[in-house]
């Protein structure tokens, strides 16, 4: 590689921000020339040419590091996305699909549980209505403790559950007469039925013991 020349020392000193290879090589071999030179002018290009090299040098540094990521005004490290950043932002994303899942879940479940609410709630004014029926009617008479028994399901959670039935206060499965005469297991005037799943006794009328049996 031939010495470079004054002139060529000049124009890369005034391009060493943006130094390509080629010309940092053609400086290295002319710093490398000027060493032993004994010119003085020619020592001073060569220490500028020096500086200018370390500075191009630390300045390309710094551009690799902004490249990958690095922030100098901030002194953040660097953050380039590796592939192991990848896989991490890829759990992160599945992780917030999951939370976001079991979110719509929970909040269905509370909806469902609300209207399940709501419904028992209207099952049981229902039942207070027929109980009350029942008495206008001169089929039995309404009572306290026959008010309680409507706002309540007699069955257990465990016989609800092995089942499926919702079983309703008055011993009538979903309240209604029919469905008592055929599923109790038992009927007749004087024979108090129980349904055959939770055993709660029917407060139909027709299961009623006669006033003057």
């Amino acid at each position: 590689m031939n010495t470079p020349t004054a002139v060529q020392l000049d124009a890369l000193l005034a391009r060493a921000e943006r130094l390509t290879p080629a010309e940092a090589d053609l400086l290295r071999a002319g710093i490398h020339k000027l060493r032993t030179a004994a010119d003085p002018e020619l020592q001073q290009r060569l220490e500028a040419a020096i500086q200018a090299l370390g500075a191009a040098e630390t300045e390309l540094a710094a551009l690799r590091k902004v490249a990958r990521g690095y922030c100098p005004a901030c002194g953040r490290g660097d953050c380039a996305p590796t592939v192991q950043d990848w896989e991490a932002e890829r759990q992160r994303a599945e992780r917030a699909e999951q939370e976001a899942a079991a979110t719509a879940t929970a909040a269905a479940h509370m909806v469902n549980l609300v209207r399940e609410r709501a419904e028992r709630a209207e099952a049981a004014v229902t039942r207070v209505r027929t109980i009350a029926g029942w008495a206008i009617q001169g089929w039995s008479d309404i009572s306290p403790q026959k008010i309680f028994n409507a706002l309540d399901e007699p069955a257990s959670a465990a016989a609800t559950q092995a089942t499926g039935h919702r079983y309703l206060s008055t011993g009538c499965l979903h309240d209604q007469h029919d469905y008592c005469q055929s599923h109790t297991g038992l009927s007749g005037a004087k024979t108090p039925a129980q349904c055959k799943f939770c055993k709660a006794p029917c407060l139909c009328p027709c299961h009623q013991e006669p006033a003057d049996a």
